[in-house]
């Protein structure tokens, strides 16, 4: 309105500039985060299951051990790599809990925020009826000038108290 829409796509162009800035910067996070992720599973998982069955080798504690030491190696690597992906899976399963709550508690401050607010009071019509704006003979035209074309013309209008009208 009133020739802002220069003003307004410098705004919407910033805005999506810092969606763009904001999107590379969560996507390069991302991939550090599974990177990581996925080092530390492995290799630190190898490290823990070798750590962990090497007393079990070293001494003959158990047969299966002695009699295979790489496939108890990799009973054991699989067995910590399950354990690390159950903690994984409860650190993640926290993160979206907390994130539903926060939505929820969102939602519940807009509800409230609209059942306890008022409806707008209209101003009283002046001739006493319950019209609060009534308008009529209005044309719309195309834009370009004066010399446009009329795409509507005549259209009356009427609101009463309590309406609501989304003019689109």
């Amino acid at each position: 309105m009133l020739r802002g829409g220069e003003a307004e796509g410098e705004q919407l162009d910033a805005a999506l500039a810092a969606l763009e800035t904001s999107s590379v910067r969560l996507a390069l996070g991302r991939f550090a985060s599974e990177a990581l992720d996925g080092y530390s599973l492995r290799y630190m998982g190898i490290l823990a299951a070798f750590t962990a069955m090497l007393p079990a080798v070293y001494h003959g504690t158990t047969t299966r051990a002695t009699a295979d030491p790489t496939e108890y190696f990799l009973t054991c690597l699989h067995l910590l790599v399950n354990v690390g992906m159950a903690c994984k899976d409860l650190v993640l399963s926290s993160k979206a809990l907390a994130a539903a709550r926060r939505f929820a508690s969102r939602l519940e401050a807009l509800y409230a925020a609209l059942a306890l607010a008022p409806p707008p009071r209209p101003p009283p019509a002046a001739d006493g009826s319950d019209a609060v704006l009534e308008l009529s003979g209005l044309g719309v035209a195309a834009p370009g000038g004066e010399g446009a074309a009329l795409l509507l013309q005549g259209l009356s209008l009427r609101l009463l108290k309590g309406q609501r009208l989304l003019v689109r």
